[in-house]
């Protein structure tokens, strides 16, 4: 898709890290397995995960931080409009990014589980699928909202069924609607599991807030290490299914 390869099957994309992978069989998938498997993948992948949420931040902030310092003084003349519009403009520019950051994330994970060269650097490798990842993003939102609004659970299956998308744009050059429609294909016939995963998932990471946020130094990279197991289980390893 892209990276290349070198000997041994493994990805010449910028990376430093090749770590030997726990992999589970398709057959073998429950919620307590798959938290096992995600556990494991964290080892050699908290730095580079932390690195990057870092990066991620500054960036943000900095963006932020530049338009209050940049913008005229709503007092000033045209300074209340043009405040508006700058702030339109900056938040539809800070959700862009932060989409392709969260899909850079992603593919650190997919890529420590799938046994391939992984770094912080990987944060930037959802910036060339701009255009994909935004129009995702915004359908995806759109139509989970949607889901939401009206019945509740079409809504949460929709975010269930979707949370594979931006690995598939990155790792596979899919197209956003395309992407959208393997993912739920995919894990429609698992949502329950995947569901009961993530939902576990999030129990553990509030409870890792408790003492002073430290667990969260392994949770939420385990976050991404579970994206990561998801996509080598049901998109890399699977045949293709119907739903």
């Amino acid at each position: 898709v892209g990276d290349g390869a070198v000997a041994g099957g493994i990805s010449a994309a910028p990376g430093k890290k090749v770590i030997p992978s726990y992999s589970l069989e398709a057959d073998q998938i429950s919620v307590g397995s798959l938290l096992k498997e995600s556990w494991l993948m964290t080892r050699g992948l908290k730095a580079d995960i932390w690195v990057g949420i870092g990066i991620m931040f500054v960036i943000l902030f900095g963006l932020g931080a530049a338009t209050v310092t940049l913008l005229p003084p709503l007092g000033a003349p045209g300074g209340g409009m043009l405040a508006v519009w700058a702030n339109i403009i900056i938040e539809l520019i800070s959700t862009i990014l932060s989409m392709l950051f969260v899909a850079g994330l992603i593919n650190i994970g997919v890529r420590r589980v799938l046994d391939k060269r992984f770094s912080w650097r990987l944060l930037f490798s959802g910036f060339s699928r701009v255009v994909s990842i935004a129009v995702a993003g915004l359908l995806m939102s759109l139509l989970i909202i949607s889901g939401l609004v009206l019945l509740i659970l079409p809504g949460i299956y929709l975010a269930v069924g979707y949370s594979l998308t931006f690995a598939l744009i990155v790792d596979k050059g899919c197209g956003p609607w395309e992407a959208m429609e393997l993912s739920r294909r995919r894990i429609h016939p698992r949502w329950w599991q995947v569901f009961g995963l993530y939902l576990v998932m999030y129990l553990i990471y509030m409870v890792s807030l408790i003492p002073l946020g430290i667990g969260a130094i392994w949770t939420i990279p385990m976050f991404f290490a579970i994206n990561g197991v998801l996509y080598r289980l049901l998109i890399t390893d699977a045949p293709e299914q119907q739903g």
